[in-house]
C-alpha cells in the first residue's frame, strides 16, 4: 500500500470514528430525562462498532462504485445490481456487527441477551442507505475529476494548437524576409559587389539570430532591437545611406518580452511604402514606452503617407496582416494594433501590448 492509499484510509477511518462519537453524542443530548438510565458505553460500543465496520467497508464500496459505474446507458441495470451488492454487504455487515457485540463486547459491559437479531433488523435499511450516499458521493466525486481532466487536456490541446499555429505564422515570415533580401543583393551584385557581399555577411547574422529563435514566441526587446539593426544595416547598404535611423528605448523597456520579428514587417513596410520608389532620404524612428501597464511599441517614417486617415486604404501584405494574426493569437483582444498618418507627414505603425517579463507568461488559453 503507498502512502497516497494509506493516508487516504486515514482519512476515512478518522472520518467514521468522528461521526461515531458524534452519534453518540447526539443520542445523549436527546436522550429523554432522566439520563441516569442511558448507558454510554454501550451506546458508544453500538456507534462505534458500526463505524469500524464502515471505515473498513467504504474503500470496497469505492472500488465497486468505479468497477461499476452507474451510466446514462446501462443506469436501470447497474441500479440494479447496485441494490443487490448494497444488501448483500449490508447484510454481512451488520452480522459482524452482531457477533462483535455479541462475543467480544458484551461480556465486557456485562449484556447477557443476544443483540445479532436486533442489529440485522435495525441497521440493515441504514447500511443500504450509507452504501448509496458513498456510492453516490464517489460518482460525484469521479464526476468532478473527470471534468477538470478534460478542461486540463482540452487546455494542453488548445495551448498546442496555439504554438503550432503561431509556428507556422512565424515560419511564414523566414523566406519572405529571405527573398526580399536575396531580390536586393541581386540587384546590388553586379553595380556594388562590395555592397552585396557586406549584404551577404549581415544575411547571415540573421539567418543565424533567426534558428537560433526558432522556437521562440517570445524574446525581449533588447534582442529584438538587435535583430533590427542587423536588418537595417542591410536596408541601408541596399538605398546607399539614405535611411537614417532613430532609436527611442528606454531602459526599463529592454527587458519587456515582445513577438519574435514583431518589428522587422513593419520597418519593412515603412520603407517599401514611405520611399523605397523615391530618390529622397528617409527617416525611420522606433519608440518603445511603458504605458499604463501595457508596452506601446511605435515604428514611425517620414515617407509618403497613406492615403486614409485610419489606414483602411492600405493593402495588408504578408508583413501586415501576419503581425495582426500573431498579436490575435498570442494577446486574444489584449492588444492593439494602428496604422495611421503621422502628424508631420509619413506613418505610424502603433502596437500596444500586454506587459510580459518571461515567455512563460505567454497565456496558454489564447485562440484566434
Amino acid at each position: 500500500m503507498n502512502k497516497r492509499r494509506l493516508n487516504f484510509f486515514f482519512i476515512i477511518f478518522g472520518a467514521w470514528i468522528i461521526f461515531g462519537l458524534f452519534l453518540a453524542l447526539d443520542m445523549y443530548l436527546f436522550y429523554p430525562f432522566p439520563r441516569q438510565s442511558f448507558n454510554l458505553y454501550n451506546e458508544l460500543s453500538w456507534e462505534l462498532t458500526l463505524s469500524l465496520i464502515w471505515a473498513l467497508s467504504t474503500p470496497i464500496v469505492i472500488a465497486i462504485s468505479r468497477r461499476f459505474p452507474i451510466e446514462r446507458k446501462t443506469w436501470i441495470r447497474r441500479v440494479s445490481l447496485h441494490l443487490i451488492i448494497s444488501f448483500t454487504l449490508s447484510l454481512f455487515q451488520c452480522l459482524a456487527h452482531g457477533l462483535i457485540r455479541t462475543i467480544i463486547l458484551s461480556p465486557v459491559f456485562g449484556e447477557n441477551t443476544s443483540i445479532l437479531r436486533q442489529s440485522l433488523f435495525y441497521n440493515i435499511d441504514k447500511m443500504m442507505m450509507v452504501y448509496f450516499i458513498i456510492l453516490f458521493v464517489d460518482h460525484g466525486v469521479s464526476y468532478a475529476r473527470k471534468m477538470k481532466e478534460n478542461e486540463v487536456r482540452a487546455s494542453k490541446l488548445e495551448a498546442q494548437l496555439m504554438q503550432a499555429q503561431l509556428q507556422a505564422l512565424k515560419m511564414q515570415l523566414h523566406p519572405h524576409f529571405l527573398f526580399n533580401t536575396l531580390n536586393a543583393v541581386t540587384t546590388l551584385l553586379h553595380k556594388d559587389p562590395m555592397a552585396a557581399e557586406r549584404m551577404i555577411v549581415r544575411l547571415g547574422d540573421l539567418l543565424r539570430f533567426a534558428l537560433d529563435n526558432a522556437g521562440t514566441q517570445l524574446v525581449p526587446l533588447q534582442e529584438e532591437i538587435q535583430f533590427l539593426k542587423s536588418y537595417l544595416e542591410i536596408e541601408q547598404i541596399r538605398f546607399h545611406g539614405r535611411i537614417s535611423v532613430i532609436f527611442d528605448v528606454p531602459l526599463d523597456t529592454v527587458d519587456l518580452q515582445v513577438p519574435n520579428l514583431l518589428l522587422q514587417p513593419l520597418v519593412e513596410n515603412a520603407i517599401k511604402h514611405g520611399f523605397a520608389s523615391s530618390s529622397a532620404s528617409g527617416r525611420i524612428e522606433i519608440v518603445a514606452r511603458r504605458e499604463n501597464g501595457a508596452l506601446r511599441l511605435l515604428v514611425k517614417d517620414n515617407g509618403a503617407g497613406i492615403r486614409s486617415k485610419t489606414g483602411s486604404g492600405v493593402r495588408e501584405g504578408v508583413g501586415i496582416s501576419n503581425t495582426k494574426a500573431r498579436l490575435r493569437q498570442l494577446y486574444n483582444s489584449a492588444f492593439n494594433f494602428e496604422l495611421i498618418n503621422s502628424e508631420n507627414g509619413g506613418t505610424t505603425a502603433s502596437i500596444c501590448i500586454p506587459l510580459r517579463h518571461s515567455e512563460k507568461e505567454l497565456p496558454t488559453g489564447a485562440s484566434s
